[in-house]
């Protein structure tokens, strides 16, 4: 038998009088329905998936006390799900009762059972930074950009970008490339910098700690001046740096 109607308080399956009060199934108002199946549903009679329990409405809470961790699922008057919890405390998904990921109450994920804010994920984001190739002492007459692709995996971001057939007239001074789209946690010599025009044609980039600037290096550290200025330079770049 189903129960489709609330009344008050109690429970009554037999037909409705006046004075009772309780869940019955000639109540005047539709809030809770309990089918043949064993299946809840609130503020709906309709089964969508063989659910248990649907709740049709803002969502669902609950607490472990008044105001004290909680959780909440559904969307709340807005357009998106949330999933999580209200007070400062992290969310924990398991399977098979094993940990496998974590939600930080300040941000960040750790995985297999991780709690160690040290290691959490915090940060993953791609996108574009215009990069200038440049000169220390004084810039090419018409600034020289390209756009460069980045990666950022927690604090380690990675940086690719070519300057193709690039008028460096006017540069005076060592190779520089500004604009990087994260400052440096420290001073570090990166990767592999091609660079058509440079006294040695290939070498390294050099950051210093803080900083979005990056200079053409020989793999002895020492900073490199432009050779032959002009048209059709070109400069390659893939680079990998920690974060501040």
């Amino acid at each position: 038998m189903a129960l489709t109607k609330v009344k008050g308080s109690g429970l009554a399956t037999g037909a409705a009088t006046a004075s009772l009060v309780g869940i019955d199934d000639n109540a005047t108002s539709t809030a809770i329905t309990i089918d043949a199946s064993e299946r809840t549903h609130f503020g709906t009679a309709t089964n969508r998936l063989g659910e248990k329990v649907h709740v049709l409405g803002p969502g669902i809470v609950t607490s472990s006390a008044e105001n004290t961790n909680i959780a909440m699922f559904g969307t709340f008057g807005g357009n998106e799900q949330l999933i999580g919890s209200f007070n400062d405390i992290p969310v924990v998904f398991r399977q098979g009762n094993v940990e496998r990921m974590r939600i930080l109450s300040g941000g960040g994920l750790t995985f297999n059972g991780d709690t160690a804010a040290a290691n959490a994920l915090d940060d993953y984001e791609t996108g574009t930074a215009t990069l200038t190739l440049t000169a220390s002492t004084t810039a090419p007459t018409v600034a020289v950009t390209a756009t460069a692709y980045y990666a950022k995996i927690g604090n380690t971001v990675t940086v690719s970008c070519t300057f193709a057939n690039k008028d460096i007239t006017g540069a005076v001074g060592n190779v520089l490339i500004t604009g990087f789209p994260f400052t440096t946690a420290s001073s570090i010599h990166l990767g592999h910098l091609l660079n058509s025009r440079g006294q040695n044609v290939e070498g390294v980039g050099y950051m210093s700690a803080a900083n979005t600037t990056m200079t053409h290096s020989n793999y002895a550290g020492v900073a490199l001046p432009w050779g032959t200025i002009g048209p059709n330079v070109y400069a390659f770049l893939t680079v990998t740096y920690r974060t501040a």
